[in-house]
């Protein structure tokens, strides 16, 4: 009975002293201390292209709420080869974005210059990309994978989010009078 008693108090008293060295580390056990730092998502850096693209739009647009772009830039990869680069704003929900692709439609002045005809019916042709986030020049950055086209003159050029399953998601922007480089 003795031991049992004595085993109890030695319990007891191990059990207060690693409570007192928790209190501690953290003197109000109401607050939670949280490092921001751990939970944000690392993106792959990318080599800067900036100062080659031609800016398209710089207004800034929100596209749905709690995600922004604010510039989009066109890069020249080959003689009618292009990538888009769509920039985003700081501020943007970047978990709804990866969720997402990104579309960018063209409609040329002279759609005849498609190569397919589905395109030249159309008269319009759609540029999709997964909303794969990257960064470049300290901005987390959307780039389109490189296509080819001919028409280099566009009336209009829209640009939304969407899924397969649902279609456009958010708002369409309309950029007007477009020409890539």
């Amino acid at each position: 009975m003795k031991k049992g008693i004595v085993l109890v108090l030695i319990f007891a008293i191990a059990f207060t002293a690693c409570k007192d060295e928790k209190k501690a580390d953290n003197p109000d056990p109401e607050i939670v201390v949280v490092d921001e730092n751990v939970s944000e998502k690392k993106y792959e850096v990318v080599e800067s292209s900036f100062d080659k693209m031609q800016i398209i739009f710089d207004d800034g647009f929100t596209l749905l709420e709690g995600v922004t772009i604010d510039e989009i830039g066109v890069l020249k990869t080959g003689e009618n080869s292009y990538k888009v680069a769509y920039f985003l704003d700081d501020n943007s929900d970047f978990e709804k974005i990866e969720e997402l692709n990104i579309a960018l439609r063209i409609y040329p002045k002279n759609p005849e210059l498609f190569k397919n005809k589905a395109d030249q019916d159309a008269k319009a042709r759609t540029i999709a990309s997964a909303s794969d986030i990257k960064i470049m020049d300290k901005i987390k950055t959307i780039m389109s994978e490189e296509f080819s086209v001919l028409p280099k003159e566009f009336q209009q050029v829209k640009v939304y989010f969407y899924t397969p399953k649902d279609g456009v998601v958010g708002q369409m922007m309309t950029i007007l009078n477009v020409q890539f480089p």
